[in-house]
């Protein structure tokens, strides 16, 4: 979808020529072919939330005919029992639709997220998909991307890289850490020392990495990371420092009872990961991105924005305000 994306927002920004930077098939001639994907495959994902909505409003129909039914033989009198079945049978008939609804905005947040250069953090109870989610994501791009465990006795050189003493040449060469790639997958970040977690934060906040007074710049860099929020014994919290350098907090929840006999059916012979190849190339990333920053943002919007970023500093319930990094 990525290709498309970048196709869409460039031919929506201006009627001029488009600019060397994207591919050649980027022509004026291709755009109703792309569109035309685009909204065949939004209305098939509408099309199926539409068709979960209509059953469940039919189910709720049913239901409340029969409520109607057991009133009319207990006298006019609807029984309580008949109301908590109704209630409960309502809820469970629209849970499906909610679950899947809940599952498409969180994968159109993670790749916002990516689009809009911020990081990402995935929390939720174990078992529920993180790991897997950034891994797709990281798979699904095209670019070079590292996964990192976090342990307790993890260290800071192992994020970032050492220096290591070469005998046969005599000198020191310098060792890479998995910081040094384009994606990032950050397993049980709240696992790790402080001081360990705090190599990210150069990297997150400024795109760089400073090891023994050498910058190096990391262009596309991309931080998933997940935590389990429900265990606390060896994990240490994020800090606010930390926290503020993620653009997005977001969990994923339990699925449906028919969605989690598909996980388990597609897991028979090897796990879906493996047969996850890219869809989309780093080059067609950074056309997205740029795309992104062409889009006009009117003054008004900017100052509502900032209003709203400004209203938590002050809000009573609020123990610590966002800070000018909320506003961009």
């Amino acid at each position: 979808a990525l290709p498309i994306w970048a196709r869409m927002l460039k031919s929506t920004t201006d009627s001029k020529a488009f600019s060397p930077d994207f591919p050649h098939d980027l022509h004026r001639k291709s755009r109703p072919k792309y569109r035309m994907i685009f909204t065949r495959t939004l209305l098939r994902e509408f099309a199926n939330l539409a068709v979960a909505v209509f059953l469940s409003l039919f189910l709720i129909a049913l239901t409340v005919r029969l409520i109607r039914l057991l009133g009319q033989a207990a006298g006019g009198k609807i029984p309580s029992d008949a109301v908590v079945a109704f209630l409960g049978f309502s809820a469970l008939s629209l849970l499906p639709v909610l679950l899947s609804l809940t599952l498409f905005i969180t994968v159109l947040l993670a790749l916002v997220t990516l689009l809009c250069r911020g990081h990402l953090l995935i929390e939720d109870v174990p078992g529920t998909g993180k790991t897997v989610l950034a891994k797709a994501i990281a798979k699904s791009l095209g670019c070079t991307f590292r996964r990192i465990q976090f342990t307790p006795d993890l260290l800071p050189s192992d994020v970032v890289g050492v220096s290591v003493y070469n005998q046969q040449l005599g000198r020191f060469e310098f060792h890479e850490g998995p910081v040094f790639t384009q994606i990032l997958v950050v397993d049980e970040i709240n696992r790790a020392s402080p001081r360990t977690q705090s190599a990210l934060l150069e990297v997150m906040a400024e795109g760089q990495v400073t090891v023994e007074g050498r910058t190096q710049a990391l262009e596309d860099f991309f931080v998933i990371a997940t935590q389990n929020p429900v265990e606390f014994r060896g994990t240490y919290p994020l800090p606010e420092a930390q926290m503020d350098r993620f653009c997005v907090r977001l969990s994923l929840g339990y699925v449906s009872a028919e969605e989690e006999v598909g996980i388990v059916a597609a897991q028979e012979q090897q796990h879906p990961l493996a047969a996850i190849a890219s869809c989309a190339s780093v080059e067609d990333v950074r056309a997205v991105k740029r795309a992104v920053r062409e889009v006009r943002m009117s003054p008004e919007l900017m100052r509502y924005a900032v209003d709203l970023v400004r209203a938590t500093r002050g809000a009573p319930s609020v123990q610590l305000g966002a800070g000018p990094r909320a506003s961009l």
